[in-house]
């Protein structure tokens, strides 16, 4: 699912969605959007945690392929990927491509 709020994170970043059902590297996890970053964890600890000036660019999977997934390109030109598992998986996925064009 998706939990989406104002929160506030104690930097004071707004917290724009986190996203259940996010796999990297065939771990389940949780995807953060905020009004700085993007990052994901499966535990306690954010494995990922990418400042929105560290993305060039983004990819999706085609509407038609099986997996529904989402690939970031960093400056450096190493690839993130991250498959959406959830029920609503498209619509999740759909919903986290414009909060990271805004920010980028």
């Amino acid at each position: 699912g998706t939990r989406l709020g104002t929160n506030t994170m104690a930097d004071g970043e707004e917290v724009l969605a986190e996203i259940y059902g996010v796999r990297h590297k065939k771990q389940d996890g949780v995807l953060l959007l905020t009004s700085a970053r993007i990052a994901w964890s499966s535990g306690d600890v954010f494995q990922l945690n990418y400042p929105y000036q560290q993305v060039k660019s983004q990819r999706i999977s085609a509407e038609s392929s099986s997996k529904v997934q989402l690939q970031l390109i960093l400056h450096s030109g190493s690839p993130i990927n991250f498959h959406f598992t959830g029920d609503s998986a498209r619509e999740q996925r759909n919903q986290v491509c414009p909060s990271v064009c805004v920010c980028v």
